[in-house]
């Protein structure tokens, strides 16, 4: 039914539709096919991770939204900070900027970098595909995309190459806020999270700030980063993980220097 359902959905596909955002409650524009993940699970999507953003967010004023896509989480950081602080959202595709723009336009606090961040300064091929637009990498041979194409019984799906400016969040910094810091760093890139990771290594050491990082590709290297810098990592139920670690999940990652929000987590060290 499902598979139906798509089928359907893409062949009657009215194009650009207006929804209220299910947690800001402000208007959100998508493609009715293309961005369906967001209207089609609602108040259902990523509960567990959606309620740590709500107790982490609000404290901070400088947040970085890295993989923005079409605002979604952009818009209810915003709304967390209550539009009076400062959010950077990176996004490199042109048909997801078109609706990021429309999704962030009611906030003065945003500004928009049109670059893919990963570990060096430059231009790389970027690979968008026309399932989900949730799926587009600097990887060719992204994984989950083909695990969400097999589920989705779309037999014309495909992948168009791109090419897209890249930056480091190291390099962004010093350029940009040499006399700030990050507070929380969202991380979702589609396998390329390892990438960042690496193009971040000085503010990881500097500023130490909380991070939610998507990991699908390369774990046990973004795992390894991740505890060489001092981070305690969590899954959205607040559980410390250890060594037991499946595919394509979100982990927050909290220094161990951060004793307010790791007792506001209730997160208890052995």
């Amino acid at each position: 039914m499902r598979k139906l359902v798509i089928k359907l959905l893409k062949k009657f596909n009215p194009g650009t539709i207006k929804i209220r955002h299910h947690l800001t409650k402000k208007p959100f524009y998508l493609d009715a096919f293309l961005h369906k993940g967001f209207w089609y699970y609602g108040t259902r999507r990523e509960k567990d991770t959606i309620h740590l953003f709500s107790k982490i967010v609000p404290d901070c004023n400088f947040v970085i939204d890295i993989g923005a896509n079409i605002g979604y989480f952009s818009q209810y950081f915003c709304h967390l900070m209550k539009d009076s602080k400062k959010l950077i959202v990176f996004e490199p595709e042109p048909k997801n900027l078109t609706y990021l723009k429309r999704n962030i336009n009611c906030y003065q606090s945003i500004r928009l970098i049109k670059k893919a961040v990963s570990n060096e300064n430059g231009k790389a091929n970027f690979y968008v595909e026309n399932l989900s637009g949730q799926n587009n990498s600097l990887l060719s041979d992204y994984k989950v995309f083909d695990e969400v194409l097999e589920n989705s019984g779309i037999n014309n799906a495909t992948k168009e190459v791109i090419e897209v400016e890249t930056i480091t969040i190291d390099s962004f910094m010093e350029q940009e806020y040499p006399d700030e810091k990050p507070d929380f760093i969202k991380i979702d890139i589609e396998g390329a999270e390892l990438f960042a990771l690496q193009g971040m290594r000085k503010t990881l050491e500097l500023h130490s700030p909380t991070l939610m990082v998507e990991i699908s590709e390369n774990i046990l290297e973004v795992v390894k980063i991740l505890r060489d810098f001092g981070y305690i990592l969590i899954n959205p139920q607040k559980n410390i993980l250890t060594d037991n670690f499946g595919n394509n999940f979100n982990v927050f990652c909290i220094h161990k220097s951060k004793h307010e929000i790791l007792k506001k987590l209730k997160i208890r060290l052995n």
